[in-house]
């Protein structure tokens, strides 16, 4: 701390209390006082104080501890007592619950007496239903019996008459067939004639369409021919010929680049212009003039009279390059003609047409080929015309398709003439046919059921004579009769049991019995429940008894009070230790804010002058710069450059040096400062230093003078040949 700084700082901002240096005694001791309580980084109690709140809450705990024993003492006294009166209470229930059980269970055997005779009664009435049920099965089955042999013979007699007339007229069915046949024998023959008649005209008719393809498709074979000698002719000249469209425009583009390079050229460059004088012959780069030559000069030129003069003309760098690039076009021009076999521009462009029409040959050809074709396949059609050539001589011509076809067409009529009559037949026939196998398979139908119904009627009046021979209709119903007479009377047995049950109402009784039985198990467990706990409760009274919890009771709450005098002392006087110490903390805090405001403005007013008027920093409460404002940009102070920490660090002397008066102050030495700033901050900065320098003395060391050649008052003393010091005065 700088006390002279702080004296400047307190009377800039007019404090009256002075510097931190007049409470600076007062505040040692007052800090010490509170170390004796309290830790300085976290404030937490140490060493007495902490010992004493630690067994005051030690022995508030043990205190805490034999009360709740004491407690827990009374508490089992009381629950003694209450399990003694309990005990009692629960002996008279056991007695009266297991009275209750006696007198329930003579009950109980009363009920069962009377349930062994409901029982018996009801066996007699499943008994008597099952023989009801068997008889009237029985009556049921014999009047089933009569019924359906009754009506099965009826309908036995019935299916018979059926049959009959399904016979009669299956045998009409299969007349009007026979008679069918024997006319239908004429029209199969007529068929077969027409048949063969057709066949004949369809052979005429396909050799003549034949004999037609095969000269069609042998005009066809031809156009083929002559399309595919003109198409490889085309695709021969165009392997021989590959300058197309896109090479044209390749050769066009590099002829237009060597003529946009060579005018260039010529725009920028020398010209010369050599004229034969005399008879003395001149040439220019090797060629003779005659009698005037003129020549851009792009690349090294020479103009000679053999024996007499050479003059050697070199164009500049620039027109040299442009040469370079005249020469370069040239030479992938002359790439692109050599390639494509032509000469210049215009053979290449009459290479071009002629391959173009030949493109168009080639084009017409395949098309002319494809047409002739037709979409087929060249060897199919080859092999259909050596097919068609077999069949046929050179001169022979199976005769006119035309004439042929009607021909065909007259065959054909007539054959679907007869063919149509013969379907009707075939139709009338299978109408027929349809009439005698229904007739057929009615007519078995109706035997076959006739038969089985015959057998059925027969089969159940058999039954039946045996069944009534046996026993007769009106046996079984008199048996039948019986049975129900006799399910009836052991019903009302039944009846009679249940009323004598009802009286001795059995269910209450069983009920009572198994409550008085469970009531009596629970109160003889909660009796001895009582005696366990009753046990458990004495014993722990008697060792609670031999631990003489009241006097250890009474020993720790002496030591209490005790603790709690010595700990409320050492309480009060670390409030009020901790009360000075914070009051004087925020009454320093409060000085040293007042301290910041005008060294700040100082560092800012000389700041303003080498940074510019967006120039701002932060002071902190130790007095050094925190961060850096410039045009509302902030930085803090360890991300700044090197150059710029050193700046602030100078400004932050100079501001030290011009708060302090003359009488307090000393020299401000900067050695060899300024390395890493640039001319422009170290002139801004010589003005500061020059200020400041009127009223403090700034003495500098360097071995580089010349960085310092700004500061206006500024006396130079040589201290060495390397050393040299300047005054600021």
């Amino acid at each position: 701390r700088v006390s002279p700084l702080q004296a400047a700082l307190a009377a800039a901002t007019d404090d009256s209390a002075g510097g931190e240096g007049d409470h600076g005694d007062l505040m040692v001791r007052i800090e010490n006082e509170y170390a004796l309580y309290f830790t300085k980084g976290t404030g937490m109690p140490t060493r007495d104080y902490a010992r004493a709140r630690e067994d005051l809450a030690a022995i508030e705990n043990a205190v805490a501890l034999h009360e709740a024993a004491l407690r827990d003492i009374g508490m089992a006294v009381e629950r003694h007592a209450s399990l003694v009166v309990e005990k009692e209470r629960l002996e008279r229930r056991v007695l009266s619950a297991k009275s209750l059980v006696v007198e329930l269970s003579g009950q109980k055997e009363s009920v069962m007496a009377v349930r062994h005779e409901e029982g018996r009664a009801a066996g007699a009435v499943r008994e008597a239903r099952l023989a009801e049920t068997a008889a009237v099965a029985a009556l049921a089955s014999r009047r089933s019996l009569a019924d359906e042999a009754t009506a099965r013979r009826a309908e036995a007699d019935a299916m018979q008459r059926s049959a009959e007339a399904h016979a009669e007229a299956y045998e009409l069915a299969a007349a009007a067939m026979a008679e069918h046949d024997a006319s239908y024998a004429t029209t199969a023959e007529q068929v077969d004639a027409a048949r063969a008649g057709l066949l004949e005209a369809r052979e005429a008719v396909a050799a003549g369409r034949d004999h037609a393809e095969l000269v069609i498709l042998s005009e066809r074979l031809a156009k083929v021919a002559d399309a595919t000698t003109r198409l490889q002719s085309a695709e021969q000249n165009l392997v021989i010929n590959t300058l197309d469209d896109a090479a044209l425009r390749d050769v066009t583009d590099a002829h237009t680049r060597f003529l946009t390079a060579d005018a260039v050229a010529s725009s920028g460059a020398a010209r010369i212009r050599v004229e034969r004088l005399g008879d003395a012959v001149v040439a220019l780069d090797g060629q003779a003039v005659d009698p005037v030559a003129e020549h851009d000069v792009t690349d090294e030129t020479t103009v000679e009279v053999p024996g007499v003069i050479r003059v050697v003309v070199t164009p500049d760098e620039a027109a040299g390059r442009r040469g370079e690039t005249v020469a370069a076009a040239q030479r992938d021009l002359a790439a692109l003609l050599s390639a494509h076999s032509v000469a210049d521009l215009a053979e290449a462009r009459l290479r071009c047409d002629a391959r173009a029409d030949q493109v168009r040959l080639r084009d017409a050809a395949r098309t002319e080929r494809d047409g002739a074709l037709a979409g087929e396949d060249l060897d199919v059609v080859k092999g259909r015309v050596a097919a068609l050539s077999v069949r046929f001589r050179a001169d022979e011509v199976p005769g006119d398709v035309t004439a042929l076809s009607a021909y065909l067409d007259e065959k054909q009529q007539a054959f679907d003439e007869v063919e149509a009559s013969r379907l009707l037949r075939d139709a009338q026939r299978a109408l027929l046919g349809d009439r005698v196998s229904d007739a057929r398979q009615h007519d078995v139908k109706a035997r076959t059921e006739a038969d089985n119904a015959q057998s059925d009627a027969s089969r159940l009046e058999a039954r039946l004579a045996s069944e009534r021979a046996i026993s007769s209709d009106d046996e079984v119903a008199r048996a039948a009769k019986t049975a129900t007479d006799t399910v009836t009377a052991a019903l009302g047995e039944v009846e009679r049991v249940a009323t004598a049950l009802a009286e001795v109402d059995a269910d209450s009784v069983e009920t009572l019995l198994t409550n008085a039985r469970a009531a009596a198990a629970k109160s003889t467990d909660d009796l001895a429940a009582n005696d366990r706990e009753r046990s458990l409760v004495e014993g722990e009274l008697e060792a609670r008894g031999r631990d003489g919890i009241q006097d250890t009771l009474d020993e720790a709450k002496s030591h209490l009070d005790h603790a709690r005098r010595r700990h409320d002392s050492l309480h009060a006087r670390a409030r009020a230790a901790k009360l000075l110490h914070a009051t004087m903390a925020k009454h320093l805090a409060s000085a040293q804010q007042h301290y910041v405001a005008p060294f700040r403005e100082a560092i800012e007013g000389l700041g303003r002058v080498v940074f510019g008027a967006g120039f701002a920093v932060d002071i902190g409460q130790d007095l050094a710069i925190t961060s850096r404002t410039l045009d509302g940009v902030t930085v803090p102070f360890d991300s700044l450059s090197g150059g710029a920490k050193e700046q602030l660090a100078m400004i932050g002397r100079l501001a030290t040096a011009r708060l302090v008066s003359a009488e307090d102050g000393a020299p401000v030495i900067l050695d060899d400062s300024l390395g890493f700033s640039d001319p422009e901050r170290r002139r801004k900065l010589a003005a500061v230093i020059n200020m400041v320098g009127a009223t403090a003395q700034i003495i500098i060391l360097t071995c580089e003078p010349e960085r310092f050649a700004d500061i206006g008052s500024a006396r130079t003393v040589a201290l060495d040949s390397q050393i040299s010091a300047r005054t600021v005065d």
